[in-house]
């Protein structure tokens, strides 16, 4: 007949009892980092001037669209509702805000 020893030994087909390869679920965290050393890419000063003048335009464009939108609605709000006094403020918004801002635009280099 076969022992109690023998017929566990038989039956279990794991690891041995005691021992582990099972690898941790986290590593040990990095305690110090060292800052990278690198060099600044040369900046070319025409680049830099050439992005500014494009942004200055596109805010100036930009500014002038809502001028001439915001021109667009009042006059229209002055059709649909005619009014001599909604009439003149429309005009007058023009003449104000949205000629002198094309005028500027015109005389832009």
């Amino acid at each position: 007949m076969i022992s109690a020893e023998e017929d566990e030994s038989e039956l279990y087909d794991g690891p041995v009892p005691g021992t582990s390869n099972v690898r941790p679920l986290f590593r040990e965290p990095i305690r110090e980092v060292e800052p990278r050393q690198e060099p600044e890419p040369p900046r070319d000063k025409r680049y830099v001037v050439a992005l500014t003048l494009a942004l200055d335009v596109l805010s100036y464009r930009l500014l002038l669209l809502l001028a001439i939108i915001a021109s667009a609605g009042l006059f229209a709000g002055a059709v649909l509702w005619p009014d001599p006094w909604r009439l003149g403020a429309a005009a007058a918004f023009s003449v104000i805000v949205t000629l002198p801002a094309i005028f500027f635009y015109a005389r832009r280099p």
